[in-house]
Order: C-alpha cells, then sequence, then structure tokens
C-alpha cells in the first residue's frame, strides 16, 4: 500500500524501513512509497533491500537517530 513519507513516518518513527515502488520530488527526495519491511535492527532490513527486485528499493532510518541530526540515515 502506498503511503507518503508523511505517513510513513508517524508509522515508524523509530525504524529502519525497506520501500518499494519509490515516488520521489523533482529534486530526487523520496516523497512516498510502499514499506515492505521495518524494524529497530538495522541489519535484516538492509539484508532484504539488498535483495531486493525492485528497480530503486529504498532503505533508510525514520525519526530522529541517537546523536544524529533528524531525517532518514542509512
Amino acid at each position: 500500500m502506498y503511503q507518503t513519507m508523511e505517513e510513513i513516518e508517524k508509522q515508524y518513527d523509530g525504524n529502519f524501513v525497506c520501500m518499494i515502488n519509490c515516488r520521489k520530488s523533482e529534486y530526487y527526495d523520496v516523497i512516498g512509497g510502499e514499506v515492505i519491511a521495518a524494524g529497530k535492527d538495522k541489519k535484516p532490513i538492509i539484508d532484504i533491500w539488498s535483495s531486493c527486485d525492485d528497480e530503486e528499493p529504498y532503505c533508510g532510518y525514520v525519526g530522529n537517530f541517537p546523536n544524529v541530526a533528524g531525517g532518514f540515515l542509512l
């Protein structure tokens, strides 16, 4: 199910996410997609991301990563 980044940020705050079918802004920022995996542990999410058949899967951290400024972090 497609979700906007705002919806994803609310639902998955504090988690790593792997997304497919991403839509991007004119500046190539991810503005939404389908979350296929989410969790607190980065390793399994990256494993899913690296084996994904989607043309441009996306993996990142949602929220404020401890000791790092907000936004996505991989």
